[in-house]
């Protein structure tokens, strides 16, 4: 329990919600990925790019529209009187696609995080893997740090971000799972077995649900669940020439009476050839 919260606030996370439904997408850094988040502990977050078409599909439930582990390419096959093959790549027909990758392997090699090779290219990263970072670079060289990325942790800076999306026109999505417990029974927190708050609102939409836990007592008698999503929108497109990121440049300005000079030149090399 964190200091000052009550039983009835742990289980029904509003610290979490509040977080959710405002704190989540203001300042520099937006967290687009976390498995083990120490602010928050028991909630994971993942995300994944949402096409325009597929909005409305987005919010029609809580559930996740991209797992943790998807993204691989595929293959599917339709069926009927003429059999169909379809490469996806990756892996879904929705057009959903990932902006970070949950890598996984058969074999004795650890699991790990993959950033959107895209999103790399399209800002021109460059990943310093001792610090865990990756790094942009303006024209007068100085360095900033753009994504910010650990083991199980990845969070991006909202601007460069925010170009990404508009250069590509799909919206962020954003989803969160959320685990609770406390060792009062439901009673004593003025609950029911079941007890569901709903919100929609701002592009977010969650729900929370508190039972009554059966099947892990050790952990707590009374456990609930917080399932979310959020969608950050493109902003218009903007046309970029391959140099439309340069900055104007401003350079000094001299004045070389070379005119003169060029007719001197030109007289001594007059006067050397009639002496020869």
């Amino acid at each position: 329990m964190r200091d000052g919260e009550t039983p009835s606030a742990i289980i029904l996370q509003e610290a979490r919600r509040k977080f959710i439904e405002g704190a989540m997408r203001r300042g520099a850094w937006l967290t687009v990925c976390s498995l083990h988040e120490k602010i928050l502990e028991g909630i994971s977050f993942y995300c994944a790019l949402i096409p325009k078409k597929y909005v409305g599909k987005f919010f029609e439930q809580n559930s996740w529209d991209f797992r943790i582990g998807d993204g691989a390419p595929a293959v599917w096959q339709g069926w009927g009187p003429k059999s169909r093959l379809w490469y996806a790549r990756f892996g879904q027909l929705t057009g959903v696609e990932p902006f970070v990758l949950y890598r996984t392997y058969l074999s004795h090699w650890e699991s790990h995080l993959e950033l959107s090779q895209e999103f790399r290219l399209y800002c021109n990263l460059f990943h310093d893997s001792k610090a865990g970072v990756y790094l942009a670079i303006d024209q007068n060289g100085d360095q900033e740090e753009v994504v910010r990325m650990s083991e199980r942790h990845v969070e991006v800076k909202l601007p460069y971000l925010h170009q990404f999306l508009a250069a590509k026109q799909m919206q962020l999505g954003l989803f969160y799972d959320g685990d609770a417990f406390t060792k009062e029974p439901v009673e004593e927190l003025g609950l029911s077995d079941g007890f569901t708050i709903n919100y929609r609102e701002n592009d977010i939409r969650y729900s929370l649900v508190v039972r009554e836990n059966s099947l892990d007592v050790k952990k707590g008698k009374t456990w609930s669940r917080l399932l979310a999503k959020a969608l950050i929108r493109c902003q218009p497109r903007i046309g970029e020439s391959p140099f439309a990121r340069r900055r104007k440049q401003s350079f000094c300005e001299f004045i070389i009476a070379w005119r003169r000079e060029r007719r001197r030149s030109k007289a001594h090399l007059r006067s050397r050839k009639t002496e020869l």
